[in-house]
């Protein structure tokens, strides 16, 4: 089984350093447009860029973590599944093997 928690804490760990690099991305962005007025408008571009790319990063990380989430879940699903088929068919073997010995059969 998949631990849940453990890859949620891996999903924040990447996530925090996705928006890091958004906000970064945002802000140097911002900057080269603002830099058509020198000084100020470089300082303003700057940190609107990373505010924006700061919004971007916190959505952007949500969505992955409800996709990450999803898939996680589809995977145990699978996983419980085959747990299930294999019990299932132990099951079925153990019978076989107790009803052969029972009725002197030799299909087990």
């Amino acid at each position: 089984m998949i631990d849940l928690n453990k890859e949620m804490d891996r999903v924040k760990s990447e996530n925090t350093g996705n928006t890091l690099k958004t906000v970064g991305s945002g802000a140097a962005l911002g900057a080269a447009a603002g830099s058509i007025i020198p000084g100020l408008g470089t300082i303003a571009g700057g940190l609107i860029g990373a505010g924006v790319g700061l919004i971007t990063g916190i959505f952007g990380g949500e969505a992955r973590k409800r996709e990450y989430r999803r898939l996680l879940a589809k995977q145990n699903s699978k996983i419980n599944a085959l747990q299930d088929s294999a019990r299932f068919s132990a099951q079925t073997k153990a019978i076989q093997q107790m009803n052969a010995r029972e009725y002197g059969n030799s299909e087990a």
